[in-house]
């Protein structure tokens, strides 16, 4: 499970956020995901709070995660369009983008144009944006 990976990571970074500002709890954590890592938020929810359980500092966090949308710039025509929905991309290709953004170029076409060389403005996103601790 890749959202347990992702977990795992917040988790960790959060701990050193901690321990570099001699926090006592870390409050709440803010992340921003894009829609082009196709990250199953339920399931990265039960990771952290799975593998947060023992982690007395994070008793009680609250982990809050925003979808940045995709936004793509055709480079023939200029045409700026979103992501609408995963099956412009095909069912069989959704692990493939989940793992590397970056290959939607190879499932999506300019909508206006039909040009297929276009560039990713937004939606590749993963990082965290807030931690909010008490010292």
């Amino acid at each position: 499970m890749h959202e347990a990976t992702i977990a795992n990571n917040i988790i960790q970074i959060a701990m050193r956020i901690a321990q570099k500002n001699n926090a006592k709890r870390v409050h709440r954590i803010s992340i921003i995901v894009g829609e082009l890592r196709l990250i199953d938020f339920d399931a990265l929810k039960f990771a952290f709070k799975v593998l947060s359980e023992d982690v007395p500092i994070l008793e009680k966090v609250k982990l809050e995660i925003k979808s940045k949308p995709a936004k793509f710039k055709c480079l023939k025509c200029g045409e700026e369009w979103g992501f609408s929905s995963k099956a412009e991309i095909g069912e069989e290709n959704i692990d493939k983008i989940h793992f590397t953004p970056d290959l939607i170029v190879n499932y999506l076409k300019c909508p206006k144009c039909g040009f297929n060389d276009f560039e990713i403005i937004n939606g590749k996103e993963l990082y965290i944006e807030e931690i909010e601790v008490a010292t």
